[in-house]
């Protein structure tokens, strides 16, 4: 059956009108991570980066390419506020203005970069580097590309871990300093055998430049860097509780690693000083299932947990075990001894 031009043009001033009333499907932010790859990512920094005042000195940044483009619009500083474990979330952010580029558009920067540097040595192909590199740091790895195409190898990195020490925007411009976990390995290009490896804690500078609406790393410094050490202190606010009082128990991370507890519970548990020493009591969340979660504490984050004081007077202690990122085995860190009446 055919309609009137003028019915046509009803239905869809009707169809206009109800997309216009429906809200606009929200994408999700890119964090320039491909989890096909056995790349780290950097996370998005919990701190606007820091602006560098008028007159101060900035990264020696290769300037032989064409005119600096005009910089980027910059994000306002985002309001914050702390959670449990000492993390950071926005509270209640603004629309960003239109085109502004933050520390999280850098961030995503530098994964894009690994995550193209990986696919380039893997397939020894220079074409995946040129979205997100380019001047004396894209020479640098057509350089080592050349290399292993010339000698029949390839290579299969993994980068187990990335930590941000230090982010910096400068107009156009960004420098970012990061603490790096790599395995990289050389192999075969006709058989796949191992040829070389290297087990790595590397620090990395890169330096950006954004050009052509994108950030592409224009330099960047490699650095030896010792292997961090794990360190986790586990403290309770108090000496002495009575029985169903709850215990503060605060785990921090004071150490370089990442630290991964296995529990939906919490990190911390109770022993008790019992006749054959430090042992689990017996009475205490013997009812309460706990989905084994992983629960990670980054360096420098603390926790806070509270734990109800045993019906059972006695001498008590918390205790934390955790695996620390790159160590072999569990490892367990224990509170001072406290009283419960």
């Amino acid at each position: 059956m055919k309609r009137s031009l003028p019915v046509l043009l009803a239905i869809a001033l009707l169809l206009l009108l109800g997309a216009a009333a429906r809200p606009a499907a929200v994408r999700a932010e890119d964090d320039g991570c491909d989890p096909s790859l056995p790349i780290a990512c950097l996370p998005p920094p919990e701190e606007a980066p820091q602006e560098d005042p008028a007159g101060r000195a900035t990264p020696d940044i290769p300037s032989a390419a064409a005119p600096a483009p005009p910089p980027p619009v910059h994000c306002p500083p985002q309001p914050v506020r702390s959670i449990d474990g000492g993390s950071e979330i926005p509270a209640a952010p603004a629309p960003p203005p239109a085109g502004c580029q933050t520390g999280r558009d850098v961030a995503a920067a530098v994964n894009r970069a690994n995550a193209a540097y990986a696919r380039a040595v893997m397939h020894v192909n220079e074409r995946e580097l040129l979205d997100t590199w380019t001047g004396p740091a894209l020479a640098e790895l057509r350089n080592q590309i050349a290399v292993l195409r010339a000698e029949g190898r390839y290579v299969t990195p993994q980068l187990l871990s990335i930590r941000q020490l230090e982010m910096r925007l400068f107009g156009s411009d960004a420098y970012v300093r990061t603490l790096e976990h790599w395995v990289y390995t050389e192999r075969l290009s006709w058989s796949g055998a191992v040829w070389y490896e290297a087990d790595q804690w590397v620090e990395n500078r890169y330096t950006l430049r954004f050009s052509n609406s994108r950030w592409r790393v224009v330099q960047d410094e490699i650095i030896p860097a010792a292997a961090p050490y794990h360190s986790l202190q586990v403290r309770t606010d108090r000496n002495w509780y009575r029985s169903g009082e709850p215990v503060a128990v605060t785990i921090t991370n004071d150490g370089g690693l990442t630290i991964t507890g296995a529990s939906g519970c919490g990190l911390a548990r109770l022993e008790w000083q019992g006749p054959g020493g430090w042992q689990p009591p017996t009475w205490v969340d013997r009812d309460i299932p706990c989905p084994a979660i992983a629960l990670l504490l980054a360096p420098g984050r603390s926790r806070t947990e509270r734990i109800a004081a045993p019906a059972v007077p006695g001498i008590y202690r918390a205790v934390v075990r955790y695996s620390a990122e790159g160590e072999p085995g569990g490892q367990t860190a224990v509170s001072a001894p406290f009283e419960v009446w």
